[in-house]
Order: C-alpha cells, then sequence, then structure tokens
C-alpha cells in the first residue's frame, strides 16, 4: 500500500501541492499533522490563536478544498454529539512531508 500512495503522490504533486498553495491551507495541514485530529472549532481556534482571522465560512472553504484533494479526512458522528474530526491522510501527510523539505518548513514545537 505504502508503494501506491508514494506512486499516487509522484504523479499528483502539482495538484498536491496546488491545494496546499495557501498559507491557511498549509497551517491547517502543519495543525493537523502536530496535533493528529481536531474539530472545526479547534481548528478555528488555534488560527485565530496563531494570528491567521479568517471566517467560519472561509475556514470551510479551505478544508474543503483540503478533503477534495484528499490531503485530509473528515468523520462525523452524531453520537453524544461528536463533531466533525479532520486528520491528514495519508496522502496529505506524505505531501506535507515533500512541501516541508521543499520550503523548509519547521514545524512549531
Amino acid at each position: 500500500m505504502e508503494n501506491e500512495i508514494e506512486m499516487e503522490v509522484i504523479d499528483h504533486i502539482g495538484y498536491y501541492l496546488g491545494a496546499l498553495n495557501n498559507k491557511y491551507r498549509l497551517a491547517i495541514m502543519l495543525l493537523l499533522e502536530k496535533n493528529k485530529k481536531l474539530s472545526f472549532t479547534e481548528i478555528h481556534k488555534k488560527l485565530v490563536e496563531n494570528g491567521l482571522i479568517l471566517s467560519k465560512p472561509q475556514l470551510a472553504y479551505h478544508l474543503g478544498i483540503l478533503t477534495s484533494a484528499r490531503l485530509v479526512t473528515n468523520r462525523y458522528q452524531r453520537k453524544n454529539k461528536t463533531l466533525t474530526e479532520y486528520k491528514l491522510s495519508q496522502i496529505g501527510k506524505k505531501v506535507l512531508e515533500i512541501a516541508k523539505k521543499t520550503m523548509k518548513i519547521k514545524t512549531p514545537t
């Protein structure tokens, strides 16, 4: 399976990096890398805390792009009022790794 993911990343790297070509989407990906999974509200709160001010509709738009590009997955569960949780997909992890090497991005500790 790992080889299949790597081939897909190689074949579509321009498309994936295009989805990351935005400071909000890159910030979302880095947050998800650090936190493993976050709800919509948690992502919004953390972005605002880090000085990236955007409205909730704008956040939904950017999460939609990342989800459509299969860089982020989401899971919604109605039981026990569980909110939608977002996390990096396997492809998202690989693309972020490539992007970080290319742009020499350091993940905040």
